[in-house]
């Protein structure tokens, strides 16, 4: 199975990309909740605020900030008028956000390693 996985491509540029693209979903997912009428705004706001100051950082590290914020325009229509459905949808959200962080710190932490630039069908040691 190892030896399957080594022979795949794997795209450098395109996981970068794609990191981007769900960290500037999820930043305007985040905002857009934000600017919402809440019902507990002291309570809500400052975790998600903590957590839209972290993304900066996150693109910084995919070194393709420059790319355009499509997502803007899809989460506009996401909230419905009840309080309660709006939570439990953030709530998902954030869940679903902790996974995607873990992939995103796997997918840099592989590329930074360099492996995949090493590890080709002529280099396999499996072979």
């Amino acid at each position: 199975m190892c030896h399957i996985q080594r022979l795949g491509s794997f795209n450098e540029s395109d996981c970068l990309k794609n990191i981007v693209k769900d960290l500037y979903h999820y930043e305007a997912i985040i905002r857009s909740y934000t600017s919402l009428d809440l019902r507990h705004p002291d309570e809500e706001v400052p975790p998600l605020t903590q957590t839209l100051s972290i993304i900066p950082n996150l693109l910084q590290a995919c070194r393709f900030t420059s790319m355009s914020k499509s997502s803007d325009k899809v989460v506009a229509h996401m909230w419905e008028d009840s309080s309660y459905s709006n939570r439990l949808k953030m709530l998902m959200m954030m869940k679903a956000f902790y996974v995607r962080t873990i992939t995103f710190n796997r997918a840099v932490g592989y590329i930074e390693s360099g492996e995949h630039r090493s590890l080709g069908p002529s280099s396999d040691p499996l072979q």
